[in-house]
C-alpha cells in the first residue's frame, strides 16, 4: 500500500516538549523535507525518484524567516522535519531547493518511489494542507499559531486548540461472481472506470456508508461488504477504507450527476486493461489495490 510504513519513529509523545524540539533543529545532520504549495521536493536525479531533503546544516538562508516547520519523527540517526517554503514565488530563484530536486505533485511521482520516502512526503503534505486551511480560530476568528512541533494550532486570542483532522471516506469494489462493477465520474477522461467511493456521514457506520454510496451511485444494493485495508491519502486529507461488497442481483443505474456509465469488468479485463480501450486509476491508489486484489484472489 502506498503512501504508509515510513521508517520513522513518530515520537508524538515528544511533540509539545519545546525543549526537544530546538534540540533536532539545533542538530546540523536534522533533514528538512520542502514542500511549496502543495509540491513535494523530489529528487529524480537517481534511478527512480526520492524524497528531496537537505539537513540543517545546508538549509543557507532557508530557515532565515522562520518558516513554518513540522516535526515528522526520527531514525536511529536522525530527525525529520517537513518545512514550508511556500513564500517563494519561484522556487528555481532558490539555489538550496533547485540543487537538491524539483517540486512536484506527489500523486505524479508517489508510485515509482520508495516505501518510506513516499510515506513521510505524504505526511508532511498532509500536514501542511491542513496549516494552509485553519490559519484562524474557529471560534472567535482570531488568526491562530503552531504549537506541538507543528501538530496543533493555538488561537492568539481565546487560546483555543485545533488538531489536524482526517477525513474517513469509503470506497468498494462491487462484486458479483467473477465480475466488478465500476462507475465512470463525469469530471474523469472519457474510458476512465474506478471504485464506488464517498466520505462517511456524522451517525453512519462504515458499513452504512458503503450500502449507501454504491446504491446512490450505482442503483444497486449490496449484501456483504468485506473490509479490505485503509490507506491514508493526504490529498488533501482523507483516510481511504476500502471494502469488498457483494451484489447479487439488480441493474445498475448510474446517478448521471456525478456518476455518467456504468460497466461490469471481468477479471480477465482488468489483469489486462491495457490491452483495452478503458482506463483505471493508478497504482498508488486504493481502487487499483482492491482490484489487484480480487484478480490475483484476495478478496
Amino acid at each position: 500500500m502506498f503512501y504508509t510504513e515510513a521508517l520513522i519513529d513518530r515520537m508524538s509523545e515528544k511533540r509539545s516538549d519545546a525543549d526537544f524540539i530546538a534540540a533536532q533543529l539545533a542538530n546540523p545532520e536534522t533533514v528538512l523535507l520542502p514542500v511549496w504549495r502543495g509540491q513535494n521536493l523530489i529528487d529524480e536525479s537517481a534511478n527512480s525518484p526520492q524524497a528531496g531533503g537537505l539537513t540543517i546544516a545546508e538549509a543557507g538562508s532557508l530557515l532565515d524567516d522562520g518558516p513554518d516547520l513540522v516535526f515528522l519523527g526520527k531514525t536511529d540517526e536522525r530527525a525529520y522535519f517537513a518545512v514550508d517554503v511556500s513564500r517563494y514565488d519561484e522556487p528555481v530563484d532558490v539555489p538550496e531547493l533547485t540543487e537538491r530536486g524539483h517540486f512536484r505533485n506527489l500523486r505524479d511521482v508517489g508510485s515509482a518511489m520508495g516505501q518510506s520516502d513516499g510515506a513521510m512526503l505524504a505526511f508532511g503534505r498532509g500536514i501542511f494542507a491542513w496549516h494552509e486551511t485553519h490559519g484562524f480560530c474557529p471560534r472567535c476568528g482570531a488568526p491562530s499559531e503552531l504549537r506541538d512541533g507543528g501538530h496543533r494550532r493555538q488561537c492568539s486570542s481565546c487560546e483555543a486548540s485545533q488538531y489536524p483532522r482526517v477525513d474517513p471516506a469509503v470506497i468498494m469494489l462491487v462484486l458479483r461472481g467473477d465480475e466488478c462493477l465500476l462507475g465512470h465520474n463525469s469530471r474523469r477522461p472519457a474510458k476512465w472506470f474506478s471504485c464506488f467511493a464517498g466520505f462517511v456521514e456524522i451517525g453512519e457506520t462504515l458499513e452504512e456508508a458503503v450500502a449507501r454510496e454504491v446504491e446512490e451511485e450505482a442503483g444497486v444494493k449490496t449484501t456483504t461488504v468485506k473490509y479490505f485495508a485503509s490507506q491514508p491519502w493526504p490529498f488533501p486529507s482523507s483516510l481511504m477504507l476500502g471494502y469488498f461488497a457483494d451484489c447479487p442481483k439488480g441493474v445498475s443505474t448510474p446517478d448521471m450527476t456525478e456518476i455518467i456509465e456504468t460497466r461490469w469488468f471481468t477479471k480477465d479485463e482488468i489483469r489486462n486493461i491495457d490491452k483495452t480501450e478503458f482506463r483505471l486509476p493508478p497504482a498508488d491508489s486504493m481502487a487499483r489495490q482492491l482490484m489487484a486484489a480480487w484478480v490475483d484472489g484476495r478478496d
